[in-house]
Order: structure tokens, then sequence, then C-alpha cells
């Protein structure tokens, strides 16, 4: 409960990014949690906060460095300390036992901060928790702290967290950044495709496996958890994590058809279901797009080429999940053997649809 609620509490204060680290949806998650405006006021000066609330926040917020010189505590209050119920129900803060080395070289530097050297302050709000403590260990207010956070507006219109719309939401998230401190973007290599009306209705309405189709639109939409794009949301590396590809920049063509496994299962299974016999690098960022080069599939397969190009991606996002997940680099033949099973799958049903066709004539 603490380590889901530090994110919450003090987004900006906690180092998520190490801690999550190889969870780029998690830390999608806690980027959008970094633009709420911050609740230290709320929990350090307005009445005592509950436990849960009191052992999220940072330490830094009730112990202050007395000067500038002091290094930041990046800990939070549940992690160096305790806080057991007494014989009123309210609860009571001690140093934890049996911290690991690290955790206990912070207490041991926080205590002779506050003692001898007195370069760190005790707040006057952590006193006042402490001696007229807040009863209820159980009960959390986090809740409603987040959901009365005011995201824009004055007076009647102005629009809080939990009465904010998805599209308002959207529109608080997709704005500016705040403080000047925010890291510089690193922008995509590549843009979304843009088509017109008839176009998209064409995509959503032609007959591929589902699964494949969320991953093409990604791909179109420029919002594949590609190097550039996790760069662009959240400052992490932009090169690409299979093992033995040194691309330093991994853009949407990287992720999809360019790392070598997956260029070389791409140019595998074209060759052997398409009539086309050279595939550039051109013709491999095109396939995806409104306006893929000329080719035909070969009459010995019962195919289309949407149904062959989805096949495709469902091996190739099989390859990335299986990175993601279990930090294996897949082969290209790995790659191409999933390819092949799903394109078999597609054949067997495309038949069976044609063998029912032909008995009701």
């Amino acid at each position: 409960m603490h380590l889901s609620s530090a994110f919450v509490v003090a987004p900006g204060d906690i180092p998520y990014r190490s801690m999550l680290a190889g969870f780029p949806s998690l830390q999608r998650m806690v980027a959008a949690a970094t633009k709420l405006p911050s609740l230290k006021t709320s929990i350090t000066q307005a009445s005592p906060p509950d436990s849960s609330t009191f052992a999220a926040s940072p330490v830094e917020w009730w112990f202050p460095p007395a000067d500038n010189t002091t290094p930041p505590l990046t800990t939070r209050i549940g992690d160096l300390f305790l806080l057991t119920a007494n014989e009123n129900n309210k609860y009571r803060v001690s140093n934890k036992p049996e911290l690991p080395s690290k955790l206990r070289q912070e207490q041991d530097s926080l205590v002779s901060q506050l003692v001898q050297s007195k370069t760190r302050n005790m707040s006057q709000a952590y006193l006042t928790v402490i001696q007229d403590p807040p009863a209820g260990l159980v009960g959390d207010r986090i809740q409603q702290r987040v959901q009365s956070i005011v995201l824009y507006g004055e007076g009647n219109s102005t629009v809080t967290f939990g009465s904010a719309t998805t599209k308002q939401l959207r529109h608080f998230l997709s704005s500016p950044p705040s403080t000047a401190s925010a890291p510089p973007p690193t922008e995509s290599t590549s843009r979304s495709e843009e088509g017109s009306v008839t176009q998209w209705r064409k995509f959503w309405r032609t007959k591929i496996p589902h699964r494949a189709r969320t991953i093409w639109w990604r791909y179109k939409r420029d919002i594949l958890p590609c190097g550039t794009l996790r760069a662009h949301r959240w400052n992490q590396d932009p090169k690409c994590e299979m093992r033995g590809c040194r691309e330093q920049r991994a853009n949407k063509n990287h992720y999809i058809f360019q790392c070598s496994a997956k260029y070389l299962a791409w140019q595998s299974i074209l060759k052997e279901y398409t009539d086309k016999p050279l595939w550039s690098d051109e013709d491999l960022h095109s396939l995806l797009s409104f306006k893929p080069p000329k080719f035909s599939i070969k009459p010995e397969y019962n195919i289309s080429a949407p149904q062959l190009l989805a096949c495709c991606l469902i091996g190739v996002h099989t390859a990335n999940l299986t990175l993601f997940l279990h930090k294996q680099t897949q082969s290209w033949d790995d790659i191409s053997n999933n390819i092949t099973k799903e394109i078999h799958k597609v054949i067997a049903q495309n038949n069976h649809i044609k063998s029912a066709d032909t008995s009701h004539q």
C-alpha cells in the first residue's frame, strides 16, 4: 500500500523510474500522475494525515534541511519509521527495526543530521502529527485528497480530478508541464499517418486477426513503445533493447521491421508468400501505410494481403512481448515460425469459410 500510494502522494519526489524499470505502462501512468498538483500542502499543513498518507509521503517533507548543502532524502516515512496503533487506536511513530543496510545508513544519517550536525530540522507539522496522532490505521484519505485536486478553472467553473470528464483529463494531461525544470522531449523520428475517412473506415472493416489490428493502428498513430517514443514520453533510453542490436534510436520502423531478426523474418515470409522478389527498406516501411507497395499473394495460398501482414505483425509482437516479459531475444527463425503458425491458422479458417459457402450454394 505504501509503495503504490507514494506515487500518488508525491509522484515528483519518488524515484519511480528506477523502481519501475522495464514496466513502460506503469511508468506512463506515474508520468501522468506527476502532472497533478502536489498534495504536499494539504498533507503537511492541513489536518494531520491518516497513517497511509503519512507513510507514503517523503521524509524530506517532515525533515527539511537547515542549509543548502544537506543532500535531499528520497525515502518515504514508511521506509524508515514504523507506525503502530496505541490503546486509543491512534498510531505511534517509532524507528523501524531490522532495516536493510542502505536504509539503516539513511536512518543513522538522519539522526546525525538532526542531533549532531544540526543540518536538518524537524518540521512543526511533524511535531503536530506526533503530539496529536490521528486515529484509524486502516482509514485512508488519499482517494478523497486526489479526487479534490483542482485541475483548472475558477469559482463555479472549477474542474476537479474527481468531477473531470475523460476529455477534460486528456486536455489537462496534454497541456504543457507547469515546471520549467521538466526535461526537454526527445522527438520521435516517425510521425502519425494521416488518412481520409474512407481509408480509416476501410482499415477498421478489413478482415484480419483482431490481435494485429491494435498493433497496426498503433504503428499508424506512432504510439508503439519503441525507443524514440519511450524517450519522448518517459525520458528513457531510446536504444533498441534486443540483444545484439546496436541501434541507438529505435523508432517505430526499427521496432517493427528493421531490427535484424525481424528484418530477416519479414524478408523470408514476404518472399515465400508474395510475387514480389525484392523488398527494399522503403517497401517494408510502406507495408502498413494506406499506400502499400504493389504486390500479390501467390495463388496457392488462400490468404489476403492484409491478413498476411497481420500475421507478420503478430509474430513480431510476440517477439517484443517475450523480450519485455522474459528478457529473452527471439531469433529470426523463432519469429518466422510464429508468423507461419498464424498464417496456417488464417488459411485454415479461410478454407473452412470457403467450403461452407460452397456447400450452401
